[in-house]
């Protein structure tokens, strides 16, 4: 079950197949094309980890199997401390185990270089689907590295679009998520990280793309500065999620929660702090309704 973070506000705006960025001067709206009516992927299932201990350690990490004979499509992670929007996801991303011929998802957070005694937990959650209903499935993934914010995006081959995505930051003790999710277009995925504190060294970037060549439509529901949920229409499931700050450097501001709930209806999305150009939650749905 969800755990209540007790920070939710009044909603701002609700949109059908647009993503709609929260800035501090009002709401803007970047519109992707309408994609074709599809079914949803048949046998689509989410797989969450299970929480680590609620404790202090610098870094954790969880990993969501998915089931035999079945692909990642997407996923997400929750890194929770309680209110004090310290700690950030590092990591949110798609694997496979080449020894047990399974997919993943797995996410990792880590505490800030200065350290942080309260207790906070992490959970990962996979959301996964028959080989077998993926036609064209592929995984693309692109690097950049840079000094204090670095961002990278990747595109899917001709003719298949992104129906989840996932990113990791290096070294995780020193750098954090601000942004993952496809772009308007569907055809790519992109990532953003930051510096954490006053990290002076180089971080990198890891983004990756889920790819098919099943179609999708992008949603996104306005929450509040920081913290955001995006609903999918009637008769369509999540099957990828995404979100967190502008593709700018978003100031001292790192995801916590990039969350797909068991009923496979939404996303929601909340960082340590408003971000400074607003930000985004994303829900790639696919279903009987564009």
């Amino acid at each position: 079950m969800r755990r209540a973070k007790g920070r939710w506000r009044a909603a701002a705006a609700v949109a059908a197949a647009v993503t709609v960025l929260v800035t501090p001067s009002g709401p803007s709206v970047d519109r992707a094309p309408r994609a074709a009516p599809v079914a949803a992927v048949p046998g689509l299932v989410r797989v969450p980890s299970g929480p680590t201990p609620d404790n202090s350690e610098p870094r954790k990490s969880r990993r969501a199997q998915c089931p035999a004979g079945h692909r990642v499509v997407g996923g997400g992670g929750w890194a929770f401390d309680h209110g004090h929007g310290v700690v950030a996801l590092t990591g949110a991303e798609p694997g496979r185990d080449l020894l047990l011929q399974r997919d993943y998802f797995r996410a990792t957070a880590s505490e800030p270089g200065t350290g942080f005694t309260a207790g906070w937990w992490l959970e990962a959650y996979a959301l996964c689907a028959p080989a077998a209903s993926l036609p064209g499935y592929q995984q693309v993934s692109a690097f950049a590295s840079d000094i204090g914010f670095a961002t990278a995006r990747v595109r899917c081959p001709a003719g298949k679009r992104v129906i989840g995505t996932g990113a990791a930051a290096f070294p995780d003790l020193h750098a954090g998520l601000q942004l993952f999710r496809s772009t308007g277009a569907r055809d790519a995925a992109m990532a953003t990280v930051r510096a954490r504190g006053d990290h002076p060294g180089m971080i990198r970037v890891r983004v990756l793309g889920i790819c098919t060549t099943n179609h999708a439509v992008v949603v996104a529901t306005v929450r509040n500065l920081d913290d955001a949920a995006a609903a999918c229409p009637s008769g369509t499931r999540v099957h990828g999620v995404g979100g967190g700050g502008s593709p700018a450097d978003s100031g001292n501001s790192f995801l916590q929660e990039v969350y797909p709930p068991s009923q496979l209806d939404r996303a929601s999305t909340s960082m340590t702090a408003a971000p400074d150009r607003g930000m985004v939650s994303q829900a790639i749905c696919v279903g009987g309704t564009s």
